[in-house]
């Protein structure tokens, strides 16, 4: 239904009579609003029967051989983080390299050298009191590592060593005393001459 206005038919919208522009305009603003968007639905789990061959196939074969290198990658490092955390609280222990605790039972271990080179001397010459000496330290040394602090395992298996060779020695003085006999230096070819004479008297009556 239309009604002219001063010459200008206006036209009847919704019970109601407007202008042709403000109809334009209406009609252009409610254009511009667009509709609001459809609910979203969550599609079904596609499953096993729904999916390619080719899939269903490549699930039932072994991962390739690149992931194991990965994992074997993986470990390592995790070996190596280990291995680096283990030296670091190495060397800043109490009793490390970082201290004297460290290097002072390593200039030791010349003691259980010296110790050990004398077991090629005859029995004859070995001195006594040094040997003595030498294992009594080296015991109590031993005892005396565990109650200092820290706590030097390093100290204690050096003077273990030192006090070995000296009780070693000691013993040799003692069974040469007994039986004029040095089978660890008639081992190393070093016996004495009263040694040599009384193996080669022995060799002759037998």
């Amino acid at each position: 239904m239309t009604r002219a206005c001063k010459g200008v038919p206006w036209m009847e919208v919704d019970g109601r009579f407007r202008h042709p522009n403000a109809i334009a305009r209406l009609t252009a603003s409610t254009a511009k609003i667009a509709p609001p968007p459809p609910p979203l639905v969550p599609s079904p789990r596609p499953t096993s029967s729904d999916r390619p061959q080719a899939l269903n196939s490549l699930s039932s074969h072994p991962p390739p051989p690149y992931l194991d290198v990965l994992h074997i990658f993986k470990m390592s490092g995790a070996a190596a983080s280990a291995g680096a955390s283990k030296f670091q609280a190495f060397m800043n222990h109490p009793a490390g390299p970082k201290t004297v605790f460290f290097w002072a039972p390593m200039m030791k271990w010349c003691l259980v050298a010296a110790g050990l080179k004398d077991l090629s001397r005859p029995a004859d010459k070995l001195s006594v009191s040094q040997n003595l000496a030498l294992a009594a330290t080296g015991f109590i040394w031993v005892r005396y590592s565990f109650v200092i602090t820290p706590v030097n395992v390093s100290l204690a298996a050096v003077n273990f060593f030192v006090g070995s060779t000296g009780l070693g020695q000691l013993a040799r003085i003692w069974h040469y005393q007994r039986t004029q006999d040095d089978p660890v230096a008639r081992y190393f070819g070093t016996a004495g001459p009263a040694m040599k004479v009384k193996s080669e008297a022995t060799a002759k009556t037998a």
